[in-house]
């Protein structure tokens, strides 16, 4: 145990953070793109050990609880990798992912956040995004506030109804989700509802367009701008995650 407690203070002190950094492009449509198809790599975290306590999604509906993303978070859970050396291996160009499974909080989750800053500000013609459910954590914000522009860090809310805190706490750019017919996308109807009524110089909640038509993170690029996006609970345990974001909704807020 003192040895394994040694290399994971080894790790921590030259950089490396538990998870793991495709060595090659994702081939998922979803996040390439079908208009402008840009290399998009991803970093998967260990789920639980690198997320908030008070996810409301924990082990309780969280899409990188199963299916294939579970499979990948299993393997971050096992590995050590340093994410300033891995981003510059990346082309030009390329879009990274981050955590697109666990989060930036957990006994690495100062190093891992200053390494996201580090990879970004040596290689400007990298750009990326993340959504954090820690939005809430002093340290956490603090850090959001200082990122370079090629990278965007994502409030993830439980509750719609903390995007006025999580804007307050410098998150110009604000995640959600909500249950949806199917439990993978919107339907017209679902998408002009969570658009709501038009209103001069309001900028409108935004439906993921990933889960409407066809098109790709590469084409669109929402999440690394200002906004509100909403996103239709999906994955193998979308009906758990929609009753859990009920729940946490029916609760008041701290």
């Amino acid at each position: 145990m003192r040895s394994y407690m040694k290399r994971r203070r080894d790790s921590l002190v030259s950089g490396s953070v538990q998870g793991l950094g495709t060595l090659n492009a994702s081939t998922n449509q979803k996040l390439v793109g079908y208009y402008h198809p840009r290399p998009v790599f991803a970093v998967y975290r260990a789920v639980g050990a690198t997320c908030p306590a008070d996810c409301a999604l924990l082990v309780a509906g969280c899409y990188a609880q199963g299916g294939n993303v579970f499979l990948h978070q299993k393997r971050a859970n096992e590995r050590s990798f340093d994410p300033v050396a891995w981003s510059r291996t990346l082309p030009v160009g390329s879009l990274i992912r981050w955590n697109v499974s666990g989060d930036v909080v957990g006994e690495d989750g100062a190093v891992y956040r200053a390494a996201i800053k580090r990879a970004h500000e040596s290689r400007p013609d990298l750009v990326g995004w993340l959504y954090t459910h820690a939005w809430n954590r002093d340290d956490v914000a603090e850090w959001a506030r200082t990122l370079p522009a090629n990278v965007t860090a994502v409030a993830s809310l439980d509750n719609q109804a903390e995007v006025s805190r999580a804007h307050a706490r410098g998150f110009s750019t604000v995640a959600y989700v909500m249950s949806t017919a199917n439990g993978k996308d919107f339907s017209d109807a679902e998408a002009r509802e969570v658009k709501g009524e038009r209103a001069p110089g309001v900028r409108r909640p935004l439906p993921c367009p990933a889960q409407r038509v066809e098109t790709g993170c590469a084409d669109c690029m929402a999440c690394t701008r200002p906004g509100e996006v909403v996103f239709a609970a999906h994955g193998a345990r979308s009906r758990l995650a929609s009753r859990s974001i009920a729940a946490a909704r029916a609760l008041p807020l701290a």
